[in-house]
């Protein structure tokens, strides 16, 4: 099946999925991770294809079909994190890949720090580190514990969410395992990351304002810079503040 035939296919899925669900899409699809609330080549089917049941809970399932549409994912940026818009493909791997994340202190995967520096005991940080070597090294099938395949399945069902705010069923979990990505997101773990984000956010850019007034008092730039590049910060926290209320109003 071609890439456009599959795109029709999988957005009549999506539709007839809203159809028995009676899911909401545009306040479930909102509060999404943003790498997974778009569509595969931006405009062919959404990423997530919503399916017609909710889990347990009442949270919307979703199947991710990116790899169900050729090269459907090769040219998806947003799953990667790093410093500059990369293919996945053009993403290193290997022992060298896991040796440059151990020095940055970075997940390829998850976008987010190894060790917390401020706070891991030195034991929480080998431990930390032992965990993410496993990990991408070691095939990941659900059968050999410390694998992701193997923690995803442990956790299903707990009320446990990965890095990405998914959740899932034992059957969700070993139909993930192989190959088919089936995961509930939870409206609160969803609201809760998109809060978090905004409260980092903000939080930087008022440490950016900051460091300007320190360079202002010591004469390293001018009022007429300082006011300039503080008014550049302020624009950056409105239009964070709209992107977040856009997102977790009702």
């Amino acid at each position: 099946m071609e890439a456009a035939e599959a795109g029709l296919v999988l957005g009549g899925l999506n539709a007839l999925g809203y159809a028995l669900s009676g899911g909401d899409e545009d306040k479930e699809r909102k509060v999404l991770p943003d790498e997974r609330a778009g569509w595969i080549f931006g405009f062919l089917a959404p990423k997530l294809i919503r399916m017609p049941w909710n889990d347990a809970h009442g949270s919307p399932v979703f199947l991710d079909v990116r790899r169900f549409i050729p090269v459907g994912d090769i040219f998806d940026l947003g799953q990667t994190h790093s410093a500059i818009p990369l293919l996945p493909v053009a993403i290193p791997g290997g022992p060298l890949a896991v040796m440059a994340e151990l020095i940055a202190n970075r997940s390829q995967f998850t976008g987010r720090d190894i060790t917390k520096e401020d706070t891991d005991t030195g034991l929480e940080a080998t431990l930390k580190v032992f965990d993410h070597v496993f990990k991408a090294m070691a095939p990941n099938i659900v059968f050999l514990p410390g694998t992701y395949a193997f923690k995803t399945v442990m956790d299903a069902g707990t009320g446990k969410t990965d890095p990405f705010g998914r959740e899932r069923s034992i059957p969700m979990a070993v139909a993930s395992s192989v190959g088919v990505k089936l995961a509930a997101y939870p409206r609160d773990v969803a609201l809760q990351s998109i809060r978090l984000e905004h409260n980092a956010k903000t939080r930087e850019i008022h440490q950016n304002i900051r460091a300007l007034g320190r360079e202002l008092n010591r004469n390293g730039i001018s009022r007429e810079e300082f006011d300039s590049k503080v008014a550049e910060q302020v624009e950056k926290l409105k239009k964070i503040a709209a992107e977040t209320q856009k997102k977790v109003e009702e």
